[in-house]
């Protein structure tokens, strides 16, 4: 357990929101116990559920419409939280409150990819994930396939990052700067429209389909930093950083994080308490 400050009072407004708004657990998972005690593990870690938003340390997410690519509980059973995942969702939640696309910077196995799938788990919001490095570009934009009924004979199928645009939800995009030469061209290009606030994009890949962008999208990219150990990776020009919330994370996981990864710090026996300062 991490010792905090002493528990926060909740005032009359946040008990007539409370009020408005039923718990999560108690509301969307009435019949479902499993998911109930899932999500019961932390309201008392920082993380506040209710039926329309998830509040990280003072950072009110709404939340989305659902689908088939939102991510189960079930996905994170034995999942831990520490005080630096927790961190670095208030963060994150930033970004996703003002639509403003997330840059983390920061060494490997951190677990950047699982905190973002986690929050969109918890925030009912599709989550895509694309490797730039190690995914084919097909895989990440899309391709043109055969299909019976189609004048040509062809029909096209959405790689990740098209499924995201059309759709809305969390796009995560690992390796940003580690990416493929073949990917690097066309992919820039999509994202740049979608970063400048386009609402559509042109796939030229599709005769020319133009694509509305999804109002409920979100990006979040991940990268090591470049130097180092890290010498094979980009250095995004300035242009590029101005379009993104940049989030500079250390280069090695710090050794508390090990240890409350190893021991666990949530539950209702074992939960991170935040400090009062720690809040927004």
């Amino acid at each position: 357990m991490i010792e905090g400050a002493p528990d926060k009072q909740p005032d009359n407004g946040a008990e007539a929101k409370d009020a408005r708004e039923p718990n999560l657990s108690r509301a969307s998972f009435a019949s479902a116990t499993p998911e109930r005690e899932f999500f019961d593990q932390f309201n008392a870690s920082g993380i506040e559920l209710s039926k329309n938003s998830v509040s990280f340390l003072g950072v009110t997410v709404p939340r989305g419409k659902g689908g088939q690519n939102v991510p189960h509980p079930s996905r994170f059973e034995g999942h831990k939280v520490s005080e630096y995942d927790l961190k670095l969702m208030q963060k994150i939640s930033i970004g996703l409150v003002l639509n403003q696309p997330v840059l983390i910077e920061g060494g490997s196995g951190l677990g950047k990819s699982q905190t973002v799938e986690f929050m969109a788990g918890l925030l009912n919001k599709e989550s895509y994930y694309a490797n730039c490095h190690d995914f084919e570009p097909e895989a990440i934009i899309g391709s043109k396939t055969v299909k019976d009924g189609t004048q040509t004979g062809f029909g096209w199928v959405d790689g990740t990052v098209l499924q995201a645009i059309r759709h809305g939800g969390v796009l995560f995009l690992d390796e940003y700067n580690f990416m493929r030469g073949d990917t690097r061209g066309r992919l820039h290009e999509i994202l740049d429209a979608v970063l400048n606030g386009k609402p559509e994009i042109v796939l030229t890949e599709n005769d020319g389909e133009r694509v509305p962008v999804s109002k409920d999208l979100r990006i979040v990219v991940a990268q090591n930093p470049p130097g180092g150990v890290y010498t094979d990776r980009e250095v995004l020009d300035p242009a590029q950083y101005t379009r993104f919330l940049v989030l500079k994370e250390p280069t090695e996981i710090p050794e508390e994080l090990k240890l409350a990864r190893v021991l666990g710090v949530i539950g209702k026996e074992k939960a991170f308490i935040p400090k009062e300062r720690d809040y927004i």
